[in-house]
């Protein structure tokens, strides 16, 4: 091994590319965590919303007719 080697500067080279890789996996995975969270937002309101609407359809029925 030299002095170059052994300063690291090959390698750097390498460190940066791989560093770089995982900031990019990272910003991925942040990124489908977002979208993923969002979309289970929207389907917890859909559900919600169902839910509201057949406590209506069932107290509508049960309420007897005037």
């Amino acid at each position: 091994m030299n002095q170059s080697e052994r300063l690291g500067k090959p390698g750097e080279q390498r460190n940066r590319g791989s560093r770089l890789e995982l900031w990019y996996a990272l910003y991925q995975v942040l990124i489908v965590d977002l979208v993923v969270g969002r979309l289970v937002e929207a389907i917890e309101r859909r559900i919600g919303m169902v839910e509201e609407g057949l406590k209506k359809e069932i107290t509508a029925a049960t309420l007897p007719d005037d």
